[in-house]
């Protein structure tokens, strides 16, 4: 499916969490956070895209002092045996 995800300032999914059969595609619309993927932080800014594959613990934060929310697409993808 489809969607827009919004994270407030100081919101998170953590801790990291992982899908056992879905990809994830996240495109930022606006706002800042962070995005772990196996350990790995990465700096999130408007037009970047993410695809996070089967098995990657990943989890997601925006620090308090941001003063905008973090907008993302997101589509997930699932693949083969359900």
């Amino acid at each position: 499916g489809f969607s827009v995800a919004t994270f407030l300032p100081g919101q998170t999914m953590m801790p990291e969490h992982e899908h056992e059969s879905m990809h994830e595609i996240f495109f930022v619309l606006e706002g800042t956070g962070t995005f772990r993927i196996d350990g790995t932080d990465h700096k999130l800014e408007p037009g970047m895209m993410l695809h996070i594959a089967p098995k990657e613990k990943h989890g997601i934060w925006v620090p308090e002092e941001e003063e905008v929310a973090l907008r993302m697409a997101v589509c997930g993808v699932t693949v083969g045996d359900l």
